[in-house]
């Protein structure tokens, strides 16, 4: 079986290898509750180039198997273990999903010809949409369905109407205004469309983005615009011309102002929410040679999770800024990945592909992810 692997830390230039001698998983190997897919498309996430410099997949318990990278996928289903009564092999079903390397020993990466994953990892991919963009849904579908419940804005009902129709999405009518950082990133562009289901056309969600992004962020939900290469100091912005209308909910993607959520009583409503979404100058720092610079690394990245949890329990009484907040991360899970289903059945969400590469290509994509010049996702082409 082809697959794309690493053993070791280090630059996805250096340490990717495209082998082509991996076993292949068979029907057997199953557990009930376990799919065999066939790999269509592969999406990479855009930390994932920085981690693979800094933080190699540590090696489960007595299994020597090489790591696998990319986690978001689409595919066709080849098995299906003995607990699983949908989802028929026989019929060539499509689904998309993501893996989860941290919980799960037997798959830790999708950028191989197949993979195995629990069967609620995946969903049915909806007519009329490609297996490109399909590859692209599972992260932020799972990722933004999560923050908006969490934030209060939606609830979902497990098949409360008794007929099998499974999750549904309910929403509670509390954000009328919706603060975005980093609009065209993947997580970006999903939760653009998720907040304009949320908000209604009579409400307004508010994004950063460069000019070349403009345009496409608000064909996907956006009202207003801010650049972020004009606006160093986005805090200070949003103090001067949003302070008279302020947000209900700011999710910040970014993460790229450390003084967003210590500032924010001047433009988020006192019952309104900020979610941490990332920290991309985190996750998306140069990682140094050498121990040292690994330790270095570390540290930085330990230090913003800290300031994340510090935020979060910090009473007011003690200096603590008086407006909620949370940090989360999203987790494959058939729930959302349903309602991911639902949404983009309906026409109101879509994936966003930037580009899309052949599987020999795929350190080249990797290359061109580090960049920082990608709108949406970059696929890799698995099955040619």
């Amino acid at each position: 079986m082809k697959a794309w692997t690493y053993t070791t830390r280090g630059p996805p230039s250096h340490v990717l290898k495209l082998r082509h001698d991996l076993p292949q998983p068979q029907p057997t190997d199953l557990h009930p509750h376990e799919v065999l897919i066939k790999i269509s498309h592969v999406s990479l996430l855009a930390p994932e180039h920085h981690f693979i410099s800094a933080f190699p997949h540590p090696p489960w318990p007595f299994n020597n198997t090489p790591w696998l990278p990319g986690f978001c996928f689409s595919g066709t289903v080849v098995a299906r273990g003995s607990h699983i009564h949908d989802l028929d092999a026989d019929t060539g079903v499509d689904v998309f999903g993501m893996t989860d390397p941290m919980s799960y020993p037997k798959t830790n990466g999708a950028l191989a010809e197949y993979i195995v994953v629990r069967r609620d990892w995946v969903a049915t991919v909806p007519r009329g949409v490609s297996m490109e963009e399909a590859s692209t849904l599972g992260p932020p579908g799972v990722t933004c369905f999560a923050y908006a419940e969490k934030a209060g804005l939606i609830e979902v009902a497990n098949d409360g109407d008794g007929d099998g129709s499974g999750p549904r999405m309910v929403n509670k009518g509390l954000g009328k205004r919706v603060l975005i950082t980093g609009g065209s990133t993947a997580t970006g562009l999903f939760m653009l469309q998720l907040a304009r289901v949320i908000v209604g056309e009579e409400g307004v969600v508010v994004t950063t983005c460069s000019p070349k992004h403009n345009d496409a962020v608000k064909a996907l939900g956006a009202d207003e615009t801010i650049d972020y290469t004009t606006t160093p100091n986005l805090h200070a912005h949003l103090t001067k011309h949003y302070s008279s209308t302020p947000f209900d909910f700011i999710m910040d993607i970014t993460g790229t102002d450390r003084h967003l959520y210590p500032k924010s009583p001047a433009y988020l409503h006192q019952n309104g929410t900020f979610a941490f979404a990332g920290a991309m100058s985190a996750t998306h720092a140069d990682v140094p040679a050498g121990l040292f610079g690994f330790l270095v690394f570390l540290a930085g990245f330990l230090g913003h999770l800290a300031g994340w949890g510090f935020n979060m329990v910090w009473p007011v009484v003690l200096g603590g800024v008086p407006r909620k907040c949370f940090f989360h991360s999203g987790f494959p899970n058939g729930r959302d990945m349903e309602l991911t289903r639902q949404l983009v059945a309906e026409g109101k969400v879509r994936g966003s592909v930037d580009s899309v590469w052949r599987m020999d290509d795929g350190v080249k994509a990797f290359e061109y992810l580090a960049t920082g010049k990608v709108r949406g996702k970059v696929v890799v082409s698995v099955r040619e």
